[in-house]
């Protein structure tokens, strides 16, 4: 969410420093929804959005942070 917030900068650069492996991301916040959707109801496909949000702030693909993000995936599965 704060990712998404033009007025966050100073969170950013401490973002920056978080490794990607990391990062959780959700939409539990029903009415945070992340720019352009502010004011709408929050939906799991906007996670796309936080997704190129975290690329751009790490400086690498969204390919590249798509498999870096520690997920819910990993957490059932990691060994």
């Amino acid at each position: 969410l704060l990712l998404c917030q033009h007025s966050c900068k100073h969170f950013w650069l401490k973002f920056k420093k978080i490794p990607s492996d990391r990062i959780v991301i959700e939409t539990d916040a029903p009415y945070l929804a992340p720019v352009p959707y502010r004011g709408k109801l929050n939906k799991p496909e906007y996670i796309r959005l936080i997704v190129e949000e975290i690329a751009v702030l790490k400086e690498q693909s969204t390919e590249y942070i798509e498999n870096e993000i520690y997920s819910f995936d990993n957490c059932i599965n990691s060994e």
